[in-house]
C-alpha cells in the first residue's frame, strides 16, 4: 500500500498539471456557456421590447400602409431630398434603423442569430423587400452604397440559410 502512495506522490507534478488543465478547460467551458446564455437572453429581451414599443409598432404600421398605397412604385420617392423630414420617411428610416441594429448585433456576436432567425426570418425578408426601393434610391441620392448594408446582408443570410461567418469567432471570444 505504501508503495502505491509513494508512486502517486512521486508523480505529483503530473497530477497537478493534469488537474490544472482540467480546471482551465472547465473555466473556458463556463465562460463560453455563460456568454451564450447571456446573448440569448439579450436577444429575446430586445425582440420583446421592440414588439411592445408603441413607437416601433406605429412606425411599422405606417411603413406597411405606405407600401400598400404606393403599390408597384414602392417607397423610392420617399428617399428624395424634399421628403427627408416627412413623417413617412422618418417611419421608414426608423424601421430600417432597427433592422440595421439587429444585423450589426448579430454580425458582432452580441445578439443570437438562431433566435432571431426563428422569430424574425419572414418579417425581415418582407420588410427588406418593402424597403428595397427606398434603400436603393437613398444610396443613389447620397452616393453611399453602405447605407443599410448590414440589413441587406442579414436578409441574404436568412434567405440563403447561411450563418454569418464573422459571427462564429467573435461570438465566442469577443
Amino acid at each position: 500500500m505504501m508503495e502505491i502512495v509513494e508512486a502517486l506522490l512521486s508523480d505529483y507534478h503530473t497530477w497537478l498539471i493534469a488537474l490544472g488543465v482540467v480546471a482551465v478547460g472547465a473555466a473556458i467551458w463556463g465562460v463560453i456557456t455563460h456568454r451564450l446564455i447571456a446573448r440569448r437572453q439579450l436577444t429575446v429581451e430586445i425582440i420583446y421590447r421592440q414588439q411592445t414599443n408603441s413607437e416601433t409598432i406605429l412606425a411599422k404600421q405606417t411603413l406597411v400602409s405606405i407600401a400598400k398605397k404606393e403599390g408597384e412604385s414602392g417607397l423610392a420617392h420617399y428617399a428624395e431630398e424634399d421628403l427627408v423630414d416627412s413623417n413617412e420617411t422618418k417611419s421608414i428610416q426608423s424601421v430600417l434603423n432597427q433592422f440595421e441594429l439587429f444585423a450589426v448585433g448579430i454580425e458582432l456576436g452580441i445578439l443570437d442569430y438562431e433566435i432571431y432567425k426563428r422569430y424574425y426570418k419572414s418579417n425581415s425578408i418582407r420588410f427588406y423587400h418593402l424597403c428595397a426601393p427606398f434603400i436603393h434610391a437613398l444610396r443613389s441620392r447620397l452616393k453611399n452604397d453602405n447605407l443599410y448594408h448590414e440589413f441587406e446582408q442579414l436578409t441574404w443570410w436568412l434567405k440563403e440559410r447561411k450563418i454569418p461567418k464573422r459571427r462564429l469567432w467573435r461570438g465566442l471570444f469577443f
